[in-house]
């Protein structure tokens, strides 16, 4: 999966399918949402942050629409890494 926003998951009812809370974190440097990024009001539930399971295909079908591809952090610093001879 690519990188993203960790989610702690807080009270949400929404965390077990929500890739922001399932998806495995990196050991070093992984980003959290300080605050919960999800909304329970009368009207119900709102997440603007839910990373379902078609989330990650619909990111995929846009950078081919146009035309780019848009590497993840880790790609960046293995290619970094690479270039300058680090084993990390």
């Amino acid at each position: 999966m690519i990188e993203i926003t960790q989610c702690g998951g807080f009270d949400c009812p929404m965390k077990e399918a929500c890739g922001r809370y399932n998806n495995q974190p990196k050991e070093i440097m992984q980003t959290y949402f300080l605050d919960p990024p999800y909304h329970i009001n009368e009207g119900g539930f709102s997440c603007d942050m839910y990373w379902g399971q078609n989330s990650e295909a619909i990111w995929q079908d846009l950078q081919e629409a146009v035309g780019i591809r848009i590497p993840n952090l880790n790609d960046a610093v293995d290619n970094t890494n690479k270039h300058f001879g680090s084993d990390e």
